[in-house]
């Protein structure tokens, strides 16, 4: 193997080891903080602060989600990637944000203090039970989805096999044959 395939695989190996690391700090977080009703946030604004940082934490993930799916967001994620890979990492640089931002907005919640109601005996254990099993629902429509291309996978693998990316094409089978989004669903479950 010469230098050149050397410093790629070093490069696609890098970009996927910041991606899953990411991913896994991003949607561990979110999943500690939802079970524990964001009571267990690191965020340490009093009034009326907490409520305009909480407020730019929220804005923040939506806004930077679709700006990144915008024809200048894309090429703000190639630009993110050395030159030669760009293209093909781009799908990998957009996980790592939006994980990065996941891990904001659930780690630097403020907790207001207020806790409405709290799940005690066998109603802790069913709603404990049915949080699992929304976060299930969610592993199922993220791999009928295309879990390389959700979970950053897609770019990274590609630059390291020196090959282009395979996007997959829209989804029709498994969870999509039920609902259109899936995975929205899924998520709205681990809400409720």
């Amino acid at each position: 193997m010469d230098a050149a395939a050397i410093k790629q695989r070093g490069t696609a190996l890098a970009f996927g080891l910041a991606c899953h690391l990411a991913f896994l700090c991003g949607v561990g977080m979110m999943v500690y903080q939802m079970y524990f009703g964001m009571s267990h946030t690191f965020g340490a604004f009093g009034f009326p602060w907490s409520w305009i940082v909480n407020g730019l934490l929220l804005m923040q993930f939506p806004l930077a989600h679709s700006f990144l799916l915008s024809g200048r967001g894309r090429l703000l994620l190639k630009r993110m990637a050395p030159a030669r890979y760009a293209a093909e990492l781009s799908s990998t640089t957009y996980v790592i944000i939006a994980s990065l931002q996941v891990l904001l907005l659930f780690g630097l919640w403020t907790f207001s203090g207020t806790i409405w109601w709290r799940a005690e005996g066998p109603a802790h254990v069913v709603l404990t039970l049915l949080y699992g099993a929304s976060w299930l629902l969610l592993g199922k429509a993220i791999l009928d989805a295309g879990i390389g291309l959700q979970t950053g996978w897609l770019g990274w693998w590609a630059v390291f096999r020196n090959a282009r990316p395979r996007y997959p094409g829209l989804p029709t089978g498994g969870l999509f044959r039920l609902c259109r989004q899936p995975i929205y669903l899924a998520f709205a479950c681990t809400l409720w």
